[in-house]
């Protein structure tokens, strides 16, 4: 993980810099666009909290732009290779489908940009764009799509004002590392993140057209690298505050919107040095909060880890499970395949045995009782099942986090132990052992 973490920091570096320089950024920028790269909590964060398809599409995502950039001109060409390169996109990510729409409005509008304003002339250039996206969407289907999705609407509810208010400083919270400092500050206060941006909304819809108007100003900018990250964060803003409000199991979390974020970041790197003095002095200082608190968190992420000693049998690592719970496990993955029954790991590790079921995967066993009722969770599926080390139930984490479910009463839960593992199950149970 450490060798792919390092291998796609190094590929977002790169890509950044050659996409920037075709993009038309000033060739004194590029240094800086490098180091903001690299510095950025987004970059660094994978080395300490390793989130594979995020770490993969990272490293993909300035290549497929450079790609699709390069074969703006062609429209044959572009018709028959970029669909496979944003199906490489979603292989990485189920939600790069957002980016890759994203990626064809820029071309699409960049091909009008060069054109007569006639209405033959923009059939001829929409046309190649249709079919590209046709293609892509119609492989995206064929490829990946195996069941629910946590994009499905009325799996949670979230107000308008928290969908929108969010979404809009999402791409901004990306770029800066600001949504991972207001984390932090919430965990001081003792607060979960989602209760407290949910609190936030109102001081969020207010700043929200501020964060629109940015993104708008990029894509009205005379240079293409603008453009192209103005028109990504408005079309990620748009799709995302519609998921978000219309119930898709999507968390408030910045790094939905790291791709429009890293664009961003390559954005106000080249305005620091390369615009007039008044933007040039306010990305600047965008610029040194992003290093400054992308290396110290980076620090802080390590210098924890490396002070953290588990207590005995308070772990759950894949070794401690027996064969036949690894099996039971198996078990419930594979019947819950296709449907919307959801597995609660309560480590992370754990998912490497999971291949069909959706997951909520927590780090569940470092933390206590009152951390774990701090974390209420709403909805209902067909099936729930609870992951849990037995002494889960020996301590009372296992009652409090089986109550954190507020739509599931404890009369419907039922437990089947293996080994001790405990599969705690909320509907229908599929397990092979009862």
């Amino acid at each position: 993980m450490l060798l792919l973490a390092l291998c796609s920091a190094w590929s977002l570096t790169a890509g950044l810099v050659c996409f920037a320089r075709e993009l038309e950024a000033p060739a004194s920028t590029l240094p800086w666009v490098a180091l903001t790269a690299a510095g950025s909590w987004h970059t660094l964060y994978a080395f300490g909290m390793f989130i594979g398809g995020e770490v993969v599409l990272i490293a993909l995502f300035p290549w497929i732009i450079l790609a699709g950039w390069r074969l703006r001109e062609h429209p044959v060409l572009r018709i028959i290779l970029l669909p496979p390169l944003l199906l490489l996109g979603s292989f990485a990510k189920h939600s790069f489908a957002i980016y890759a729409l994203g990626l064809i409005a820029f071309l699409w509008l960049e091909t009008l940009r060069g054109r007569p304003r006639s209405l033959r002339s923009c059939i001829s250039a929409t046309l190649p764009f249709i079919t590209v996206g046709m293609l892509y969407l119609v492989g995206r289907h064929l490829v990946f799509a195996s069941g629910p999705m946590p994009s499905d609407p009325g799996q949670l509810h979230r107000t308008a004002a928290e969908s929108f208010g969010f979404s809009a400083l999402g791409p901004v919270l990306a770029a800066t590392g600001g949504g991972s400092l207001a984390g932090r500050v919430f965990t001081l206060l003792g607060l979960p993140f989602e209760i407290a941006w949910q609190r936030l909304a109102p001081a969020l819809v207010l700043l929200a057209p501020f964060c629109l108007a940015l993104y708008t100003w990029l894509a009205l900018s005379s240079r293409p690298l603008e453009r192209l990250a103005g028109i990504i964060a408005l079309v990620a803003v748009a799709i995302l505050a519609l998921l978000l409000w219309r119930g898709g199991s999507i968390s408030l979390e910045d790094r939905h919107f790291r791709p429009a974020g890293v664009l961003l970041m390559a954005v106000y790197a080249v305005l620091a040095f390369a615009a007039e003095l008044r933007v040039r002095v306010i990305a600047r200082g965008v610029l040194l909060f992003t290093l400054i608190f992308g290396i110290a968190a980076a620090f802080q992420r390590h210098y924890s880890l490396s002070r953290h000693v588990y207590a005995a049998g308070d772990h759950s690592a894949i070794a401690d499970l027996t064969p036949a719970a690894q099996a039971e496990l198996r078990h419930l993955d594979k019947a819950a395949g296709g449907t919307n029954a959801i597995l609660y790991l309560s480590r992370a590790e754990l998912s490497a045995l999971v291949h069909s079921a959706r997951l909520i995967v927590t780090d569940a066993s470092d933390h206590n009782a009152a951390w774990l009722a701090a974390q209420p969770r709403h909805g209902r599926v067909a099936l729930l099942t609870l992951v849990l080390p037995a002494t889960f139930d020996q301590d009372g984490r296992g009652s409090v986090l089986r109550a954190s479910f507020i739509d599931y009463p404890a009369a419907v839960w039922t437990c089947h132990s293996v080994d001790g593992w405990d599969f705690w199950q909320a509907g229908p149970s599929p397990s092979s052992t009862q």
